[in-house]
């Protein structure tokens, strides 16, 4: 995937809005053809093209959206129409024994892995 270039500007929001946290990170890097969008999140995705010399395993961003949607979350990139891109991780608010389930009983977060 594109990277943007050393030392350029990210800008980071995190925001509330009821019962999601919206987290969004944007970048001034090169922009992502439309059709790749959603492969970005593919498992070993390579951007074609010229390879950068830093360049990850392509697994990050397939991780990141395994662990959103593990917490009932997403994430979504978007092209800004400024140059850059924008990545905005959604999660449902987390109140621990506050919150209750339609049977009252207290809402728990799911676990982080599965017993083998």
């Amino acid at each position: 995937m594109p990277r943007a270039p050393g030392g350029s500007r990210v800008d980071l929001q995190v925001e509330v809005a009821g019962e999601v946290i919206f987290l969004r990170v944007r970048d001034r890097g090169p922009a992502i053809a439309p059709a790749q969008l959603d492969s970005v999140f593919d498992w070993f995705f390579e951007a074609p093209g010229p390879t950068p010399q830093a360049q990850g395993n392509g697994g990050g961003l397939a991780i990141a959206r395994r662990i959103a949607e593990h917490h009932r979350g997403t994430v979504s990139l978007r092209n800004d129409p400024d140059g850059g891109c924008e990545f905005e991780v959604t999660l449902p608010r987390w109140r621990g024994d506050a919150v209750r389930s339609s049977d009252d009983a207290p809402v728990r977060p799911p676990p982080l892995a599965r017993p083998a």
